[in-house]
C-alpha cells in the first residue's frame, strides 16, 4: 500500500539545525564533465540552512576555472563557507575517518561505480546517517548502505521503480543538473552569416557549405549500437534522395557528422555503412541505389571543450544514442540551440504522445530504453519546453528515421521554431536553471533529514517545484 503526504517547506532557523552536507568525488577536475556540469551548483546552496563540505580524491593540484569556482564559490545566504578537503592516498578507511570527523548529516556520492572503487569502499563504511547516490553512476547502486538516489519521473517511471533499491528523491524537472546557463552564448556560424563575419565555419571541419542539413552525433563512437547506426544511414540517405527529387539543395546535400576516436574506428563505420546500403540495393529497399558514403559521412577529431561547444552550433540536429544517451553532450547541444532526436519507448502502463505515427518496429529489432542511462535524453527534451518533447522524442526506430527526414524537410518552419525556442530560453528553461535546481534539491535534503530524525525509511520523496513535497512509502 502507498501513502501520500504533502508538506510545505519547513524553515530551519536554529543554528543547531543547519544541515551538514557533504559531496564526495574523484572527478573535481577540469578534465572531467562532472566539474564542468557542477561548477556553479555549490554556490547556490543556502548557507543559513546548509554547511557545505566538498571531498576531493584529486591529489594533483588543479587550477582549472571549473575547480576554482567549485572551491571558492561558497554559498549564498549568511556566512557559512564551503569547506574543501583533499583526501590523500588510496586507503579508504583512512579517508572515511577524515570525513567522519566532520559529523555530516548527509553525504552525496558523485561517483558510484564509475572510475575508482575507493568511493564505494568509503560509502560502504556508513560514514553519514544519510547517504545519497547522484550523477556519476546512472543506475541503482544496489547497495544497502545507500539510502537515496536522485532522479526524475522520466528516467525512473513507475513501471521501472522496482529495479532501484534506494529510496528515490524525484526532482520536479530534469534530475541532471548543469551550469550551462553561465556559458557564453553560442557563436555565429557561416550557416546564417557571411563567412567573413562568422566566428565558426563549416569548412574548418570539412562540412559541406550551406545549404546542407547536418545530422550530428558528437558522442563517443562506442555509444553507437549497430541498429541505431543503420537507422541513421537510412535516414540521411532518404533525406538526400528526397532533396534530389524535389530540388531541395539543403536536403540533397545532407551529411552525417561523427566523432573520430581513431582511424580504425572510422574505417569500420564506413565499411558498415557501405555494407548496410549495399544490402538495401540487393532487394530489401531497392530505391536506395548507388551512394558514395565518403561524400556524406564526415568525421572530426576530439577537441578541447571550448572548441567542442563552439562547433556544435554548426550542426542542424543532434542524433541521440538510445543505448546510452547523450547526457552532458545533450545539454551542450540544446544550450547551443541545436535540437536533438531521442528514443523513448512507451512505458508498459502508459502511452507516448508523439506527433509522428508509423508502423512499430518488431520487438526482436527493438533498441530498449528501460535503463536510466537510455532515458536521460527524453528528460532533457521535456524540460527545455517549446514542444520539443512531443515531436523529437520518438517511440521506435522507424519513427526515429522518419523524424530525421521531417526535421530536414522543415515543413512550415516547425523545426526552425525549435531552434529559435532553444536560443530564446537557454537562460530561463528549467533544464538550465541551476539555482532553481539547487533550491528544489534542498527541499528534498531537508525532508530526508526530517525523515531520518523520525526514523522513517523506505520513503520516496517527490518535490513540487520550489513549493512543497509529496512522499510515497515503498
Amino acid at each position: 500500500a502507498s501513502s501520500y503526504k504533502e508538506r510545505k517547506e519547513t524553515p530551519i532557523t536554529d543554528d543547531n539545525d543547519v544541515i551538514k552536507l557533504g559531496y564526495i568525488s574523484p572527478d573535481f577536475t577540469g578534465r572531467h564533465p562532472l566539474a564542468f556540469l557542477m561548477q556553479d551548483v555549490f554556490r547556490f546552496h543556502n548557507a543559513s540552512k546548509f554547511q557545505l563540505h566538498l571531498y576531493s580524491l584529486q591529489e594533483q593540484a588543479d587550477d582549472s576555472p571549473e575547480v576554482q569556482k567549485i572551491q571558492n564559490g561558497g554559498a549564498t545566504g549568511t556566512t557559512t563557507a564551503t569547506k574543501w578537503t583533499v583526501l590523500p592516498g588510496t586507503n579508504a578507511k583512512s579517508m572515511a575517518k577524515t570525513i567522519q570527523k566532520d559529523k555530516l548529516d548527509i553525504l552525496i556520492d558523485l561517483c558510484g561505480y564509475t572510475g575508482t572503487s575507493v568511493v564505494a569502499e568509503i560509502m560502504s563504511q556508513r560514514i553519514a546517517p544519510i547517504q545519497v547516490a547522484y550523477m556519476g553512476y546512472p543506475g541503482s547502486t544496489g547497495a544497502p548502505y545507500m539510502d537515496y538516489m536522485i532522479a526524475d519521473q522520466v528516467v525512473i517511471p513507475s513501471n521501472l521503480r522496482r529495479y532501484y533499491t534506494e529510496s528515490i528523491l524525484f526532482m520536479p524537472h530534469c534530475y541532471f543538473v548543469n551550469s550551462h546557463q553561465f556559458l557564453p552564448p553560442p557563436p555565429t556560424t557561416d550557416t546564417t552569416l557571411a563567412s567573413k563575419t562568422a566566428t565558426v565555419c563549416r569548412s574548418t571541419y570539412n562540412l559541406p557549405p550551406s545549404p546542407a542539413f547536418v545530422f550530428c552525433c558528437p558522442s563517443r563512437p562506442d555509444k553507437i549500437d549497430p541498429k541505431t547506426f543503420q537507422v541513421w544511414l537510412r535516414g540521411v540517405y532518404r533525406t538526400r534522395e528526397e532533396g534530389r527529387m524535389s530540388g531541395r539543395l539543403d536536403m540533397a546535400n545532407a551529411c552525417l557528422w561523427l566523432l573520430r576516436s581513431d582511424p580504425a574506428q572510422e574505417e569500420n563505420l564506413r565499411q558498415t555503412a557501405r555494407a548496410t546500403l549495399r544490402m538495401e540495393e540487393n532487394g530489401v529497399d531497392a530505391h536506395y541505389g548507388h551512394v558514395d558514403i565518403d561524400e556524406w559521412m564526415i568525421f572530426s577529431d576530439k577537441a578541447p571543450r571550448d572548441t567542442h561547444l563552439q562547433r556544435l552550433a554548426l550542426a542542424d540536429v543532434i542524433l541521440d544514442t538510445p543505448a546510452y544517451n547523450q547526457h552532458t553532450v545533450g545539454c551542450d547541444s540544446l544550450n547551443a540551440g541545436v535540437p536533438m532526436i531521442s528514443l523513448l519507448q512507451p512505458d508498459d502502463d502508459s502511452t507516448v504522445n508523439n506527433q509522428i505515427h508509423t508502423t512499430s518496429t518488431p520487438s526482436s529489432d527493438r533498441v530498449t530504453t528501460d535503463k536510466l542511462s537510455s532515458r536521460v535524453g527524453a528528460s532533457l527534451l521535456k524540460n527545455v519546453g517549446g514542444g520539443l518533447e512531443d515531436w523529437l522524442v520518438v517511440a521506435d526506430m522507424e519513427e526515429y528515421k522518419e523524424c530525421m527526414v521531417q526535421c530536414a524537410r522543415n515543413d512550415n518552419q516547425w523545426f526552425s521554431s525549435f531552434k529559435h525556442h532553444l536560443l530564446e530560453t537557454r537562460e530561463t528553461s528549467p533544464l538550465f536553471d541551476t539555482e532553481r535546481w539547487v533550491k528544489n534539491l534542498e527541499l528534498g535534503l531537508t525532508e530526508m533529514k526530517l525523515l531520518s530524525d523520525s526514523h522513517q525509511t523506505d520513503t520516496d520523496i517527490y518535490i513540487i517545484d520550489d513549493n512543497g513535497i509529496e512522499m510515497q512509502q515503498q
